[in-house]
């Protein structure tokens, strides 16, 4: 019995000698991935937009076409290249700034939608919680329903980016209260 608390003792202080020489080994004692050193390829990277270039009317010259519907206004954005854009706003118009406001949509495509609000400095700011949802069904326009929840920062007028993919992109503009 007492050698085999002995041989129990001294497999542990071997264990534990082995786990000690691998971590103060500059090798590895198993294959896990190594991190090097050098130069940073992104330090000093700028943020420069990808955003693709204008479509329609631009600076709210004028704003996009709107018309009351049965709850809230719909908003009718122009597209590139035979891409259509439709937003349902539900609230009153003009959308006042600070204010969460839910925004249906109606976009062809095949991949997931993506708004991105840019004011008229530039600012980008990019739309959280956009997803499919298929339960306003009295709304009926051509492409898929989607909901989002917009808030504009501050007064102004507002370009919405609308992308669904590839080459497939439009733009609403809001003069926003």
């Amino acid at each position: 019995m007492l050698r085999t608390d002995i041989r129990r003792r001294g497999t542990s202080r071997v264990l534990l000698g082995l786990a000690a020489a691998c971590l103060l080994s500059s090798t590895s004692c198993a294959s896990s991935p190594q991190i090097s050193s050098g130069q940073d390829p992104l330090q000093g990277a700028t943020n420069v937009s990808t955003l693709p270039s204008n479509v329609g009317p631009a600076s709210c010259q004028p704003a996009s076409p709107e018309s009351p519907a049965a709850r809230g206004t719909e908003v009718l954005g122009a597209g590139e290249g035979g891409f259509q854009v439709f937003a349902l706003f539900e609230s009153d118009f003009p959308p006042q700034s600070s204010t969460d406001l839910v925004v249906w949509w109606r976009v062809g495509g095949d991949h997931d939608l993506k708004l991105t609000l840019v004011d008229g400095s530039g600012r980008e700011v990019k739309v959280p919680g956009v997803y499919p949802d298929p339960s306003k069904t009295e709304w009926t326009r051509p492409g898929d329903p989607w909901r989002s929840v917009i808030r504009f920062p501050q007064p102004g007028c507002w370009r919405i980016v609308v992308e669904r993919g590839t080459g497939r992109h439009g733009d609403v503009w809001v003069q926003v209260s």
